[in-house]
């Protein structure tokens, strides 16, 4: 199970007629985790792991005009995901497992509703399915893997848009 918080963000982005082009960052400080790993010993249950995430995406869509203030889109996305596992705990307390960074190609795929409030502005609501790729669980001594865990997330963003 993996639980963001603590994620912050942000995209600039350009369209042209009802197309549109999105450069975005997002970081999440302290990604919980919990699950399951198989070394050679047997099976251990993970009790707790912080990760931290970093991504760089780019992100296309297309508008669809319902009336003059209300627009809805599709978009999807691909990106770098950097991701950064600190120390495991586990609940057999006999293994520690060393830190490891992974660089991974992430994709998403979302919804959206784009509400025009002034002239220039505009508020927004949009759903987002990312995959970050694996995390790699790595032995103390030496880089074999224990196991890979998969990154993803669910969410929900709102925000307010200016339109030039």
């Amino acid at each position: 199970m993996h639980e963001a918080f603590d994620t912050i963000g942000g995209s600039i982005g350009a369209s042209y007629y009802d197309f549109f082009l999105r450069i975005g960052y997002e970081y999440s400080n302290g990604l919980d985790t919990s699950g399951s790993f198989t070394t050679a010993s047997g099976t251990s249950s993970i009790q707790e792991s912080t990760l931290d995430l970093t991504n760089w995406s780019f992100n296309f869509g297309k508008f669809f005009n319902i009336n003059d203030s209300l627009k809805l889109y599709p978009q999807a996305g691909i990106g770098i995901a950097s991701i950064d596992m600190p120390q495991i705990l586990l609940t057999t307390g006999g293994v520690a497992v060393r830190s490891s960074e992974s660089n991974n190609v992430s994709w998403s795929l979302g919804v959206g509703g784009d509400y025009k409030i002034f002239e220039n502005f505009s508020t927004f609501v949009e759903y987002n399915y990312s995959d970050y790729g694996q995390a790699a669980l790595l032995e103390p001594n030496n880089d074999n893997r224990f196991d890979s865990i998969e990154i993803n997330n669910h969410a929900i963003k709102l925000g307010v848009r200016y339109n030039f």
